[in-house]
């Protein structure tokens, strides 16, 4: 027989059954359309997570911290002094309260990590495999002087590209890479008491002097200030030598106060009782200063007019001064405390995602803490894959009961035309002919269902996406939202036809090989 003749034959046979073919074909139809519109979903929902954190820029990127040995022996480079437990209680008592003065020491005492990211370490870090960069985090809370007034502030490197910072300068132009030029915020100069548009325009080619603290303790003229409910936020030069003088001569004015002998004592005792320094502590040398030259004067960009300036406060335009960001690590480089402790935090950029998690690994083992945000990312891939395997199996679970009744309704069919089978066998068809029919018939029914499965998922996820994407702008109104959560791609739409025509198939291959196998002697005498 023709192929023509058994593509004939079969279309026939199922336009006499119509209403059994009808339901068959709906089966297979509802299989097909639940696993496109789950497995649409799945895709779709992984984009949105990808795009997500693709928005952040920061997929490649692992925030490193210094390293503590968290096994290390908790009371190593502490005074014996400062873990003298007094009094007659219980061993077991005794190292709990050892334990607890061991961690009030370490309160009061900042210690050099063991690890410090210093500029050494981060080259070594830069020397790694897949390692593309490793740049520090050049942020430190400074006192920045301006016309004699002292304020506290935030000052920055700003490593990201210059051209896109003119749609958030209100005057002036951005700093020249390799200049000692900053930028500085407009609530910066409001607090200097800097007010009209011509004052701030006329700040422009001033100077402004930056302070490095030369520790990580209070500074001394603010803890006293403290004491007063004084507002340190705002002053001059000649307020802060004042009060580092009386700070000084605190303790020669006791006899002048009104209080009672006793107490004047009392207080003198207090003066007097000098915390446990660490032997290995040195007196802190003078800070470090750095002058810079007003070019430009920025403001916060606007999240909803220019969202994607928002990136730039991972830049480093989150400061309240800003300079080029290697005169930053030049600068910061020089202070006392960065020399010794290195750095806050850095951030090591990777070639390629796939090089993040090796990247981290080592890092693990080297003993550093570190956060990257593409490792999440990982972890959601993972989660949204289980979500949507769960999703497909149901879907393959209706596609399953569809082809049972493929193959009920074949069997049904083989009964039926037995006589017409023994006919065909009689007139020379041979039983590749009648196993090609069946299979024919079971492929037509797989490839309406399988065309229309696709349509009808493709139909339902306009009032899917509506009430998804209803839900996501509920959820997070102020973030960039997905245009569909429904994704099709190429592979789906031709795959999801050709799956359900070897599905339907494989279900009719054992009621067409038992109608090959028919005699034809018998078929002719069955009624």
């Amino acid at each position: 027989m023709r192929t023509r003749d058994l593509l004939f034959a079969g279309l026939s046979h199922l336009r006499r059954q119509k209403l059994r073919t009808t339901l068959t074909t709906l089966g297979v139809t509802i299989g097909i359309a639940t696993l496109v519109a789950s497995v649409a979903v799945g895709v779709g929902v992984r984009g949105i997570v990808e795009d997500g954190f693709k928005r952040e820029r920061r997929l490649r990127e692992i925030t490193v911290y210094p390293g503590y040995d968290r096994e290390a022996d908790e009371f190593a480079g502490i005074p014996s002094d400062a873990l003298r437990v007094e009094g007659d209680m219980s061993d077991v008592r005794r190292e709990r309260i050892r334990k607890r003065l061991a961690i009030d020491w370490r309160r009061q005492h900042a210690r050099t990590a063991p690890k410090p990211l210093t500029l050494d370490r981060l080259r070594q870090f830069e020397s790694w495999e897949h390692v593309v960069s490793a740049e520090p985090d050049v942020s430190e809370n400074v006192r920045v002087t301006f016309r004699g007034q002292v304020v506290p502030a935030e000052c920055a490197g700003f490593r990201g590209n210059a051209d896109r910072l003119p749609p958030v300068l209100e005057f002036g132009r951005p700093p020249a890479e390799g200049t000692d030029e900053a930028i500085v915020h407009e609530y910066l100069l409001y607090r200097w008491g800097v007010r009209s548009d011509v004052e701030v325009r006329a700040c422009l080619g001033q100077t402004v002097r930056v302070e490095f603290a030369a520790s990580e303790a209070p500074r001394p003229e603010l803890i006293f200030l403290a004491l007063f409910d004084a507002d340190p936020s705002r002053l001059t030069e000649d307020e802060l030598r004042a009060v580092a003088k009386a700070r000084e001569q605190l303790p020669k004015s006791v006899e002048a106060m009104d209080l009672s002998p006793a107490e004047k004592a009392a207080l003198l005792r207090a003066l007097g009782r000098k915390r446990k320094a660490d032997p290995s502590e040195k007196e802190d040398p003078p800070p470090e200063t750095a002058t810079f030259q007003i070019v430009g004067v920025f403001r916060d960009p606007d999240r909803k007019r220019e969202g994607d300036l928002t990136e730039l406060f991972d830049e480093g335009l989150r400061a309240d001064v800003v300079i080029p960001g290697e005169r930053a690590e030049a600068v910061f480089a020089r202070v006392p405390m960065r020399k010794e402790r290195g750095f806050n935090r850095a951030i090591i950029t990777v070639d390629a995602d796939e090089h993040l998690k090796p990247v981290c690994d080592r890092l693990k083992a080297e003993g550093f803490h570190f956060f990257a945000i593409g490792l999440f990312l990982q972890t959601a891939r993972k989660n949204v894959l289980l979500i949507g395997f769960t999703m497909d199996f149901v879907a393959l679970l209706a596609l399953a009961v569809a082809c049972l009744g493929i193959m009920n309704t074949m069997f049904t069919a083989v009964l039926e035309r037995t006589r017409e089978i023994g006919v065909m066998k009689a007139v020379g068809a041979k039983d590749r002919h009648v196993l090609a029919m069946f299979l024919v018939e079971g492929s037509l029914i797989g490839l309406v269902g399988g065309w229309l499965g696709v349509l009808i998922g493709w139909v339902v996820s306009f009032p899917g996406d509506s009430v998804a994407l209803r839900l996501i702008r509920e959820q997070e109104p102020n973030m960039p939202q997905p245009e569909t959560v429904f994704r099709y791609p190429l592979w789906l739409v031709l795959g999801a036809p050709a799956f359900a025509v070897l599905v339907t198939t494989l279900a009719g291959l054992l009621p067409a090989r038992r109608a090959a196998r028919v005699e034809p002697v018998v078929a002719l005498r069955a009624e």
